[in-house]
This record gives structure tokens, sequence and C-alpha cells, in this order.
């Protein structure tokens, strides 16, 4: 790459870079600028969300679905150029999207303000813990050799996701 002969990556702040099956590279910018690159030149992602918004994470499954979390607008997907509000029908609580992850049994996995969310079949079920409390702050998530999904949070520190159960790194 070559940042200067390249005037689509005129920013600083990237909040996230997504790998797709296509080997494509997907930037986001907190000016709400999202960059495509193949590895040779970059090109702006001309996305049909009218409204300004600040994109945190961004997700591209290999059907060209396009999934982008944002800081104060929830998220959203695109798919043949159509816009959706994701949850907004379910009146979900969520303001800011940070993570999202496909784990390998194709569950999408989605973490907010508000919780840990996983969709899978067309639902949409919220991840609580044992005592039914919600983990909040979520900005990371991953996933381990063995299948367990692990959870970055800025309040309650790593937390893992294994055969329906949550545990946090600091507990015995």
């Amino acid at each position: 790459f070559n940042r200067d002969n390249n005037p689509e990556f005129t920013k600083n702040f990237i909040t996230d870079i997504f790998k797709d099956s296509r080997k494509n590279l997907w930037i986001t910018l907190l000016d709400g600028t999202i960059l495509k690159t193949d590895g040779h030149s970059f090109s702006r992602f001309k996305h049909p969300i009218k409204e300004s918004f600040t994109p945190l994470t961004i997700y591209v499954s290999d059907k060209v679905e396009i999934l982008i979390g944002t800081l104060r607008k929830g998220l959203y997907l695109i798919f043949k150029n159509r816009l959706e509000h994701v949850g907004k029908q379910q009146s979900l609580k969520w303001k800011r999207v940070g993570a999202i992850h496909k784990d390998v049994q194709n569950n999408l996995w989605i973490g907010a303000d508000s919780g840990l969310y996983m969709l899978s079949n067309g639902e949409i079920k919220k991840i609580l813990g044992a005592s039914g409390e919600s983990i909040k702050n979520i900005f990371s998530i991953s996933e381990s050799r063995d299948g367990t999904i692990l959870i970055g949070t800025s309040n309650l520190g790593l937390i893992f996701y294994k055969n329906g159960q949550l545990s946090f790194l600091n507990q015995k």
C-alpha cells in the first residue's frame, strides 16, 4: 500500500478492520467513512445510510451482507443496497454496537452497550449471566479453537461463553 497515492485514505482514526471471505479488507473510520481494499487500491464504500453515523465495527458475510455497528445509532444491515436498522422491530435498546463476530456454527454475535446478543436462524437472543444480569459495554468478540466465545468488555474484563454458560476470567 502507498498511503500517499490513495486519496480515499485521508484520516487516521481507524475503528475496525475486517477481512472478508474474498480477502478484501474493509476499514471503518471515525468520520463515517468505510473503505474497501483488494490489497492494491482503496475505494470508498458508498452505503445507503443517509444520516450521519460513526462506524465502530463491520462484518461482511459470504453473501455480501454488510453489518455496521455504530457509536450511537445501533446496528445497520445493508444487502443489495437495501438498508435495515437491525433490532428496531424487536425494540432492542442498543445504541453503541462495538463488536460483531460469526462463530464456526454460523451464529452471529453482537456486542453492544446494552448487552451480548446472538443472532441464530433469524432470531435475536440476549445472553444473560447466571443470575440474569446483562453483560454490558462489549468492545470485542472472538472465538477460541475449541469454540469458546471470548468477550472483551470495558468493565468486567474477559468473559467466556461455552455450552450456554458465561464465566469470568477473574472467577475461581
